[in-house]
């Protein structure tokens, strides 16, 4: 694990915790980490739709900010979360990529929330922003 992707890095902290606790957690619950293994077989189809959520995020927050986007295994805690090095999607909680936009315009908007200056009223438009942009 010290030799994996920022994602991984990001993830470890609270979510992987070691490598012998995302080992136990993986025994405990093979048939659900299986049921993940190829659920991002179609994550190349969502890239249009990402890409225009971008712009739009662009368009409304100039300053906006667009990291990396790293699919990891953890164990069952989190489908999402931010690090100083991106986004982070937590694979094994995926079922399917019906919400995964959504999913990943959620966790853009707090990528930008820890950008140093965010008013709380900035905050509150950025969250009704990502709302509006994952519905549509």
């Amino acid at each position: 694990m010290n030799e994996g992707s920022p994602g991984v890095k990001g993830f470890i902290p609270y979510r992987i915790i070691n490598a012998d606790s995302l080992y136990i957690t993986v025994k405990n619950n093979l048939e659900q980490y299986l049921k993940s293994r190829n659920v991002l077989a179609g994550i190349g189809a969502k890239e249009k739709r990402t890409k225009s959520i971008c712009a739009a995020m662009k368009y409304w927050y100039p300053k906006a900010t667009f990291p990396q986007v790293y699919f990891v295994y953890g164990r069952l805690t989190s489908g999402g979360t931010v690090s100083g090095d991106g986004i982070i999607i937590g694979t094994e909680m995926l079922k399917d990529l019906d919400g995964i936009t959504a999913l990943i315009t959620d966790e853009l908007i707090h990528f930008q929330q820890d950008v140093k200056g965010i008013t709380l009223c900035l905050n509150n438009r950025l969250l009704k922003a990502a709302q509006i942009l994952s519905e549509s």
